[in-house]
């Protein structure tokens, strides 16, 4: 009988153990997946609010051309204008440039026909830059680098400063291989790049 009940104690210590050493271990583990959830929304949290900072720069930038917009010389308000487009998004230009254009102050209202103006003319060069850039894409992935150095040197030729084809350009200058081209674009050359572009890029790695 003192065999039996000894046996019962050892045995329901040893599950105790056990159990025990699970929950720690359950715990550790749980405790770790917090600490990764917690570490990736406070650099999800960090990137929006360098990203609502720089927003709150351009905007201020774009807030002190307010008297060159206001201004009654056409070419002081087309400057304006400009500097505007290259400090904003797209959409966040073609945005502020149409309520300019539905003012009822008649300096932002022709500030903002100049804007439109400027916008339509350029939109006709950056379509045209889009299309080289996608097709120098497409010459990278077929492994032909030298084509694509010149179509991406055509690209800035006829839009310049289009998102990054002259960086692309000078880089794909030095021959560098096929793979090693695309991860240098998607590393750091990827501003303005279409997200279609990107995925083509990123599959073209992975394939290979």
């Amino acid at each position: 009988m003192k065999e039996t009940t000894s046996l019962i104690f050892s045995w329901v210590c040893t599950l105790i153990t056990t159990g025990v050493a699970v929950f720690t271990s359950y715990s550790s583990s749980e405790a770790t997946r917090d600490r990764i959830r917690l570490e990736s929304e406070i650099a999800r949290v960090e990137s929006q609010l360098k990203q609502r900072a720089e927003n709150r720069s351009d905007f201020t930038f774009v807030h002190s051309l307010m008297p060159d917009l206001l201004s009654k010389e056409p070419a002081r308000q087309a400057v304006a204008v400009h500097l505007i487009r290259l400090a904003l998004s797209k959409d966040e230009a073609q945005q502020f440039i149409s309520d300019l254009n539905n003012s009822t102050q008649p300096a932002l209202k022709s500030a903002g026909s100049t804007g439109l103006a400027d916008l339509k003319q350029s939109r006709s060069k950056s379509d045209l830059a889009e299309d080289l850039e996608n097709k120098g894409f497409d010459l990278i992935i077929s492994g032909k680098i030298a084509e694509a150095a010149q179509t991406f040197k055509a690209a800035d030729a006829a839009y310049p400063g289009f998102n990054n084809a002259y960086e692309i350009g000078r880089m794909l200058d030095k021959s560098p291989p096929k793979e090693g081209a695309i991860k240098e674009i998607l590393k750091g050359n990827q501003y303005g790049i279409s997200s279609n572009a990107i995925a083509k890029l990123k599959n073209a790695v992975v394939q290979d």
